[in-house]
């Protein structure tokens, strides 16, 4: 199992809501964050007007991009239960 983060560096100032990552398991891993209470979001999947047997360059998003909230509504507490259970997912 592989996360990759899709902004790996961020410039001064630059502040996401999300934190979006690429997820070869992300269905897998959006149910296993769902099951532990914890809401994530696919912002672009691939939509109905993109015929399924024409490939895309853009295929390796819409099938493993996962956005995880890390606006200041989380408390560091909140941020660390997030990334302890991505932690125990990758070590499944």
């Amino acid at each position: 199992k592989e996360i990759e983060l899709v902004f790996p560096e961020l410039g001064r100032g630059e502040t996401p809501s999300h934190l979006s990552i690429f997820s070869k398991d992300r269905d897998e891993l959006q149910k296993y964050l769902r099951e532990n209470k914890i809401k994530s979001t696919v912002y672009w999947p691939k939509g109905p007007a993109i015929p399924e047997n024409k490939p895309f360059k853009a295929d390796y998003v819409f099938n493993n991009i996962l956005s995880l909230p890390i606006d200041q509504r989380y408390s560091f507490k909140e941020m660390d239960t997030i990334f302890e259970t991505i932690a125990s997912f990758l070590s499944k």
